[in-house]
């Protein structure tokens, strides 16, 4: 059977240079690895063209032109949190033609903007919250690398209540029967600012332990209740004193962004 891989300059070069050199066809064929016929059209087309490249305008044709491609690179690098599918839809009436999501995801990535999970700010330093079922959905953005913490690149989060365990200066902190209390029975306290998992070693264990839970297959919240105790004791001193010595890391981090999110 014939092989379908296209020939490349240099095996035409060599086809054209053996023959000249009075070789047969079917020892040419042989050193070159080719078939009797395929040697037959790269001479006849050498012989009525005297070109070895093939013409310009094989293939598949292009959907977007230079200037359209651009057009969706700026509206990904303005607003790197927008869909592929919806790039897609704005250029295709543009264009009065279909262009899929693909063609669009094909184009950014060429320019240097790849589908990235985008990084949260502003979690919340002390509370954390675990599913039953999956997770809350992730948001996508279109970035160049090393470039997740761009404030165009982070989305805000939510917070939610419940299971506070550290105190921060968030206002409901800072009631009056909480300080009265945190008066009475803590006299040392470390106040840090609300919103400040970069400060709070404690977030990124709730991240640990959020992964160690996701492991399982939770159906109901005595299940959960039960995995999430497992698996607070299965965590290791090792993994505790590693968060801990990263305080001066982070405390360089929180300094140099001037206020905008870190990788912490």
């Amino acid at each position: 059977m014939e092989n379908r891989k296209e020939t490349t300059i240099e095996e035409r070069k060599l086809v054209i240079k053996l023959s000249n050199e009075g070789k047969s066809q079917l020892n040419i064929a042989k050193v070159v690895g080719r078939s009797v016929n395929c040697l037959q059209k790269i001479l006849q087309k050498f012989k009525k063209t005297g070109m070895l490249a093939n013409n310009e305008g094989r293939g598949r044709k292009k959907i977007m032109n230079s200037i359209t491609e651009l057009r969706v690179i700026h509206q990904g690098k303005i607003d790197p949190k927008i869909s592929a599918p919806k790039i897609a839809a704005s250029t295709s009436n543009t264009l009065g033609r279909s262009v899929s999501a693909e063609t669009v995801r094909r184009v950014l990535r060429k320019a240097g903007y790849n589908g990235r999970v985008a990084r949260k700010k502003a979690l919340n330093c002390d509370e954390s919250k675990f599913n039953i079922f999956g997770s809350d959905g992730r948001r996508m953005v279109s970035r160049k690398p090393n470039t997740s913490h761009h404030p165009k690149h982070t989305i805000p989060t939510v917070k939610h209540g419940g299971g506070s365990v550290m105190q921060d200066n968030d206002p409901k902190h800072t009631a009056f029967v909480v300080e009265e209390w945190l008066l009475y029975h803590c006299r040392n306290q470390l106040n840090t600012l609300p919103q400040s998992p970069d400060l709070n070693v404690i977030d990124h264990l709730w991240s640990h332990l959020g992964r160690a839970v996701q492991k399982h297959q939770i159906t109901s919240k005595e299940q959960l209740k039960s995995v999430l105790q497992e698996e607070w004791l299965n965590i290791v001193p090792e993994t505790t004193r590693h968060l801990v010595e990263s305080m001066p890391r982070r405390l360089e981090a929180v300094i140099s962004p001037k206020g905008y999110a870190t990788k912490y």
